[in-house]
């Protein structure tokens, strides 16, 4: 909804894009440099800004909230875990609310949303009840849709399900693609072939960011 206000002039959906790229690396710049320090921060919103999948994620409309909202969600628990903040839950409930009506991918960070609110309970104390609340009412439209084509959606993760486990080399590679970006460019409509000589240093990148994840 957000593209489609900013729409006419084209080039306002445009500006709409880049101010919401650029408030996710401030975002991400101020969470490292709560961590440790303005070095860190800056280190952090620099390889935040040269992310492949930011960047991909970024350029389209109908997620373009995305990257800010994960980055709220992580400097919003951050706060409330760390800094004792209890303020900032009531963004990272928001957040977490709306990341399933950004799109669907949204529903992978429901899990680590909840482990940190229950191991931190404490830390969190009566503003998990409002956040529930928030959660359920931001969701139940979406929900409501989903009950209603439920038929649909079941086929449809089936033969996903079915389709990536048969799949040789399937986790490894859905993982190296998820942390690294590599074959990112097939998803692209054009422009893939732009790809080609950064083959190498997309292999060495990605070697890198899986290692430093075992790690």
């Amino acid at each position: 909804s957000l593209a489609e206000l900013a729409s006419d002039p084209p080039i306002a959906r445009t500006w709409l894009l880049g101010v919401l790229n650029t408030m996710s690396v401030v975002l991400s710049y101020l969470w490292s440099r709560d961590i440790g320090g303005r070095s860190l921060g800056f280190v952090t919103a620099l390889l935040y800004a040269t992310s492949p999948w930011a960047i991909f994620f970024g350029r389209q409309p109908w997620v373009n909230a995305q990257p800010m909202l994960t980055s709220l969600m992580l400097l919003s628990a951050t706060r409330v875990v760390a800094l004792r903040q209890r303020r900032w839950s009531w963004p990272f409930f928001i957040a977490l609310g709306l990341q399933m009506q950004t799109h669907l991918l949204g529903a992978v960070l429901v899990l680590p949303a909840v482990i940190t609110v229950m191991v931190f309970f404490r830390s969190w104390g009566w503003s998990i009840a409002p956040g529930a609340v928030i959660l359920a009412l931001i969701n139940l439209p979406f929900a409501a849709h989903v009950v209603e084509q439920r038929d649909s959606v079941t086929q449809t993760f089936t033969a996903g399900t079915t389709l990536a486990t048969n799949t040789p080399l399937a986790t490894p590679r859905l993982l190296g693609w998820f942390v690294s970006g590599i074959g990112i460019e097939s998803k692209f409509v054009e422009g893939a072939e732009a790809f080609k000589p950064l083959a190498l240093m997309q292999s060495l990148a990605g070697a890198a960011l899986g290692v430093s994840l075992v790690l």
